[in-house]
């Protein structure tokens, strides 16, 4: 796994290379486009990134295919340049435009991921880097703005859920969790069809279902956990004279 740092000095290399390539010299757009068009260059690429990974054989695949990806990623940053960025809602005091600018790619990236199916294991991988996995700049309200936005793009929020029936949801990501425990299934794995599991996944599905809850409640879950845990070291030890 790569820290999101060495991805960001991925993408920038690729930026600089990119911003030597398009020029007058070169082409008669200067490498200026519009989103449209950006996007057709990002699913043309990904499309070859996924006829390369279901025709040739591994590691060498993955390797050509995160390379195309790196290309991506610079396509991506380079459209928000030239038509603006964006910023997440409920974030625009942040000052690293680096960080706004990779959160647009992203949400770029992931349109152009939704175009595809593959079986292949890269796709774990991709869904790794577009979640930023093992980022510490993950924001409880981002993480439930996506989830959120995940669920309603597929259907779930079509009819309205009760507030018992996202609890029980909660519920059974918890239950699920204990059986992994159970099974000695402690270290996070992917399948066949790049889908992360194991009891990481499971502690992460209750973190995704439980910031979906409070998006769709439009609670702003940070500030609430962050008054709990104030509050929770002003207590004494062992307070409540609890077991656990």
């Amino acid at each position: 796994m790569s820290t999101r740092k060495q991805v960001y000095k991925a993408i920038d290399s690729e930026r600089a290379y990119q911003d030597q390539r398009w020029n007058e010299s070169t082409t008669t757009t200067e490498g200026k486009h519009t989103v449209t068009e950006w996007l057709v260059y990002i699913q043309d690429y990904a499309a070859e990134a996924l006829h390369i990974v279901s025709r040739e054989a591994d590691p060498a695949a993955s390797e050509k295919a995160l390379h195309i990806i790196r290309k991506v990623g610079g396509m991506a940053v380079a459209c928000m340049e030239q038509q603006g960025a964006p910023v997440r809602r409920g974030f625009e005091q942040l000052d690293d435009s680096t960080e706004a600018s990779l959160t647009a790619a992203k949400q770029l990236l992931r349109k152009a991921q939704g175009q595809f199916h593959t079986a292949h294991p890269l796709v774990g991988e991709i869904n790794m880097f577009l979640a930023g996995a093992g980022s510490p700049h993950l924001n409880l309200n981002e993480i439930g703005e996506e989830a959120y936005n995940n669920a309603v793009d597929h259907g779930f929020y079509e009819t309205p859920p009760t507030i018992l029936e996202r609890i029980a949801l909660i519920h059974s990501e918890a239950s699920e969790a204990a059986e992994d425990f159970r099974e000695d299934k402690m270290e996070l794995y992917l399948t066949e069809t790049g889908k992360p599991c194991g009891f990481p996944s499971e502690l992460a599905d209750i973190v995704i279902r439980v910031a979906d809850l409070a998006r769709y409640l439009n609670i702003d879950l940070a500030a609430v956990v962050e008054q709990k845990m104030v509050y929770n070291r002003s207590r004494p030890y062992k307070h409540g004279g609890k077991k656990a």
